[in-house]
């Protein structure tokens, strides 16, 4: 189950780095009333120890310690603060605060309002169906399969 999970994390930290880097140099976003949010590239400015990128993440913050994907992110925020020596922190906006559609979410990315997101992958259909075979519960009849699938050529076309 870890395995899945880190294959789904991965595959959407990849869309979201490559939305944001075909992206302009600017980043005029500002961040939602509220929020704690400091823009990438004025956090670099100011603390030329520390990156901050912006994720933006439907899941629900009353539950994010409850499902596999909130304790996916959570683990994945640690392990980024960790192994990069504190160099990169990740900031979290729960509950689809910086935007709730695909629309939205692919738009924050491309303007640079957010560095990354989680998205479902089948939000993703009305921009590619490559990611559509992997949106299928109960698909796949075990991880040894779900491996075969990814690494083989299926996986290769996605990619």
């Amino acid at each position: 189950m870890k395995r899945i999970i880190a294959i789904a994390l991965t595959i959407c930290m990849m869309l979201a780095i490559f939305a944001g880097c075909s992206s302009g140099s600017g980043n005029n976003a500002t961040a939602p009333a509220g929020s704690t949010a400091v823009p990438a590239q004025n956090a670099a400015a100011d603390n030329a120890e520390t990156i901050v990128i912006r994720v933006n993440s439907a899941i629900k913050s009353s539950t994010v310690e409850e499902t596999a994907n909130g304790l996916g992110i959570l683990q994945f925020v640690d392990k980024v603060r960790e192994r990069t020596d504190g160099k990169y922190e990740i900031k979290l906006f729960m509950d689809s605060q910086l935007g709730g559609s695909s629309e939205q979410v692919v738009g924050g990315l491309q303007s640079g309002a957010f560095e990354m997101c989680t998205l479902a992958l089948g939000s993703f259909g009305e921009y590619t169906n490559a990611f559509m075979p992997m949106n299928f519960p109960y698909m796949f009849s075990s991880e040894e399969v779900i491996h075969k699938v990814v690494d083989g050529e299926v996986g290769q076309r996605m990619r």
